[in-house]
């Protein structure tokens, strides 16, 4: 048996959940980034287990990652889905990543959705998955493992609706101040090839999905959200996020 950790993380949040997941599974397990610029194809084994971690993003998973998760074939193989989303709501992002895993030969057995720092407004959420949440996903590991161990393919239900919400398109990027230094480290990371190698101190507005990992992993600090922007997203999640958002798992 191999355990593969599949996430789309564009700012490490959902690739830590994902490999937390796999590590109490199995001591030894194989981790693929999933937010790669160019997809590769993968195929599983009925012996395997992948954990597939994506990140909610207006209640959907993101187009990109869509695409990356056609790219992986199963043969009956079991499946645990996570949804990472920033303490407002998952909406569709479970039963999206659900049907598309089940479409590609998966048999997805245990879903959970769990509460990271939101991407955009990092004091939501703030210093999540702290030590509660990550004794709930240990918890949850656990309990996936022993499922599929004991061979109970009932499929877990999931939140969601059909059709899915319509995909959100924000049409905005971040802004690159003239402290940018054109390295090309945020044209070789962005998940969407948003931003060309000749011009790093740019960005296809029309590409952009707003993952925040140019923003993060900048060295100098150049990049950053519009204010406009960012106080409207602020003020949306003033609105609906109220204390500490609790987790949700889905056996």
């Amino acid at each position: 048996m191999t355990v593969f950790a599949l996430h789309f993380s564009p700012t490490g949040s959902t690739k830590k959940i994902a490999e937390r997941i796999a590590s109490q599974m199995s001591g030894s397990f194989v981790s693929v980034d999933l937010s790669v610029q160019t997809p590769e194809r993968h195929a599983f084994s009925p012996d395997d287990i992948a954990v597939f971690a994506l990140p909610v993003f207006v209640g959907r998973i993101p187009a990109k990652a869509a695409e990356a998760l056609r790219l992986c074939e199963g043969s009956g193989t079991p499946a645990v889905t996570v949804a990472v989303f920033g303490a407002r709501a998952v909406e569709d992002a479970l039963l999206e990543t659900n049907d598309i895993l089940a479409e590609r030969g998966f048999k997805t057995l245990a879903s959970a959705a769990f509460v990271a720092e939101h991407s955009v407004v990092r004091s939501v959420a703030a210093g999540r998955p702290d030590a509660e949440d990550l004794k709930e996903i240990d918890d949850f590991s656990r309990s996936a493992l022993e499922k599929i161990t004991r061979k109970d393919v009932s499929p877990p239900a999931v939140p969601g609706n059909r059709p899915y919400r319509e995909a959100p398109s924000t049409g905005v990027a971040p802004t690159v101040s003239d402290a940018c230094v054109k390295c090309g480290l945020c044209a070789r990371e962005c998940p969407a090839a948003a931003i060309p190698l000749a011009a790093p101190n740019t960005t296809d507005a029309s590409k952009c999905f707003m993952c925040m990992r140019c923003v993060r992993i900048c060295p100098v600090g150049a990049r950053s959200l519009p204010d406009p922007v960012l106080a409207h997203v602020s003020g949306l999640l003033a609105k609906t996020v109220r204390g500490r958002t609790p987790n949700a798992v889905y056996l």
